[in-house]
């Protein structure tokens, strides 16, 4: 293959000359530059020439059939050309093309000279033809995000394979490879690919295309294909906001990974332990739903909580990691309503049921409010800091009673009852001075509270019962005792009862119940229902007067719901007149009412009128 050559049949005589220009690949084209002459290399002077005639590849380029040129003058060792110009050659499919040179023309004294050759030119380089439409496999919901990508051979090489390019991306006109995409562009040829990294649940497009030294082959055709999805990454671990005693706001995390298809819902759980085993409770919720107001729960309790998320391929993830958080404390509920326990001329005693919930905080206090409105649109209230809204201590249990050495021994007994078919036995020893029932449990109280003692006895043969109330101080140490004795009928329930304040130091509070004189043993004593009652009794008040009463609850958080109204109206006393102003008084006194099988000792209320 050449890239110039000369036909010169003899020295004096034309010639003709050409050399290659350029090469087009695209266009399978040679350009070649070729110049026409005569040569006068041992030639006399004065020289002419007629009738010249060029070919390239047996197209004329120069035609002249008369007086060409007159040279005068020494023209020995110089070629004059004619004519020169450029010409375009076009190869073949394989890239080949030859060069073919013709030149005629007439000198002086009729010496016509021609000359021709012809050349191989440089091969171009063709371009190889489209590989086959790629194919793909994998991509399955097992592993969704590699595929293997596959073509044949382009069926024409051309100059040979010496590189390929693939293009993976999610739109079918390949525009600025928008998405996803893969270019692989290797410096060898080969007839497949693992792709990595594939976009979850997309619908892709991939072709392919041969490149050698002619430079960049046709695309194949667009092979589509969608990969496969998976279950979701957990979502993020729950947070709470909002706490309150009932309430919370619990939030996660939307998964990082969808799994390739959109989020269409969340399952949050709560529960009452990290083992998600108790108290159980499941909430589905819609797409975009990263959130949930809580409602309804319990104050001071401590909730578990976790999520998962599932996609529209149905499928679902793992659970978050969980947490848990604790409600706050709330307000007491309203108590139950207030009982009267004395009606007077110018006081009540009143009586009220705990809350049935202190709000999971310790109830600090009460206040009792009274009104003769039942709107309580003017009212007056009083605030206590003991508990006195119930009974405050039952004593039923023989573990809660003990014995001194020489005071007797108590134990349970179901031979008589008062209330629920047992009782306590105490039996005396014969010897001690006293045979007495302690109760061992000792209920808190503070300075100023008052309660009431009360308990039912029933003796084996009519004597004298002493009820009192015994006082601690913080240290469980003794303080003092107050009491009241009653004569009790011989095998008669009696109704023992005792209101008392607690005094300075008091911290806590015990009943004690007791026969004195040295009671020999058969003198058996039942003690049934013994009880401590916190009862507030509302002072300053006006006789024969409708008035109602209501309490509420109180704790760190605040006060509590007002409980329902008591309706009680105060008697009519006696007045007495004195310096200090007008006053009413009463007095109460213990009577024997007749019963069935003997009489039971009553507190009575006397009144004037």
């Amino acid at each position: 293959m050449a890239t110039s050559g000369t036909v010169r049949p003899k020295s004096n005589g034309i010639y003709v000359t050409w050399s290659l220009a350029s090469q087009s690949v695209a266009n399978n084209t040679s350009t070649v530059n070729v110049t026409f002459g005569w040569g006068f290399h041992s030639s006399p002077l004065d020289r002419q020439l007629d009738n010249g005639t060029c070919q390239v590849n047996g197209v004329t380029v120069y035609q002249n059939t008369g007086r060409i040129k007159n040279y005068t003058g020494d023209l020995r060792d110089r070629d004059h050309a004619v004519w020169s110009g450029t010409r375009t050659i076009s190869h073949d499919s394989a890239g080949n093309a030859n060069i073919s040179l013709y030149g005629i023309m007439t000198g002086y004294e009729g010496d016509r000279v021609s000359g021709s050759d012809t050349w191989a030119l440089p091969q171009i380089p063709r371009l190889a033809s489209s590989p086959g439409t790629p194919s793909v496999s994998g991509h399955t919901d097992s592993d969704p995000t590699t595929a293997t990508i596959s073509w044949s051979t382009p069926s024409n090489v051309g100059a040979g394979l010496e590189r390929r390019q693939l293009l993976v991306a999610d739109r079918s006109d390949f525009y600025n490879l928008n998405g996803p995409y893969v270019i692989n562009d290797i410096s060898t040829w080969g007839t497949s690919y693992s792709a990595t990294g594939l976009p979850k649940g997309k619908t892709l497009y991939a072709m392919v295309r041969a490149i050698n030294d002619a430079g960049y082959g046709p695309w194949s055709g667009t092979a589509t294909f969608t990969v496969g999805t998976t279950a979701p990454s957990a979502p993020g671990t729950p947070a709470a906001s909002g706490i309150t005693g009932s309430s919370m706001t619990i939030s996660w995390g939307a998964p990082g990974d969808n799994g390739g298809a959109s989020i269409s819902g969340y399952e949050l759980q709560r529960a009452d332990d990290p083992s998600f085993a108790t108290g159980l409770v499941t909430t589905s919720l819609p797409s975009g739903s990263t959130s949930l107001q809580v409602t309804g729960l319990k104050h001071t309790w401590r909730y578990h909580y976790r999520v998962r998320a599932t996609n529209t391929a149905g499928k679902t993830s793992g659970w978050s990691g969980s947490a848990s958080f604790e409600t706050t404390a709330t307000a007491p509920t309203a108590p139950a309503a207030p009982v009267v326990t004395d009606r007077m001329a110018t006081g009540l005693g009143v009586l009220w049921g705990a809350p049935a919930d202190n709000g999971g905080a310790t109830v600090t206090g009460y206040d009792v409010q009274w009104s003769t409105s039942s709107s309580f649109s003017s009212a007056s209230t009083i605030s206590t800091t003991s508990p006195l809204n119930q009974v405050l201590r039952s004593f039923d249990a023989l573990s809660d009673w003990f014995t001194n050495s020489t005071e007797g021994a108590v134990t349970a007994s179901t031979a008589q009852s008062h209330g629920d078919g047992s009782s306590i036995l105490l039996t005396p020893d014969g010897v001690g001075t006293q045979a007495a029932a302690r109760s061992i449990a000792v209920m808190a109280v503070s300075p100023g509270d008052p309660l009431r003692g009360s308990a039912w006895v029933r003796c084996s043969v009519a004597r004298s019962v002493r009820l009192r109330i015994d006082w601690r101080d913080s240290s469980g140490v003794f303080l003092s005792t107050s009491g009241v004795n009653v004569d009790v009928p011989a095998n008669t329930w009696t109704y023992l009862e005792i209101d008392l304040t607690a005094p300075a130091g008091a911290a806590g509070a015990g009943v004690t119940v007791m026969m004195l004189s040295t009671p020999p043993s058969s003198h058996l004593l039942w003690i049934d229902e013994a009880r401590l009652y916190g009862v507030r009794a509302i002072d300053g008040l006006s006789p024969s007067t409708d008035y109602y009463v209501r309490v509420r609850a109180k704790n760190a958080v605040g006060a509590g719901a007002w409980s329902s109204a008591l309706a009680a109206r105060t008697t009519s006393g006696l007045r007495v007149s004195d310096a200090a102003g007008t006053v009413w008084r009463e007095a109460d006194v213990w009577v024997a009412v007749p019963v069935p099988g003997g009489y039971e000792w009553r507190r009575c209320q006397v009144q004037a009128f």
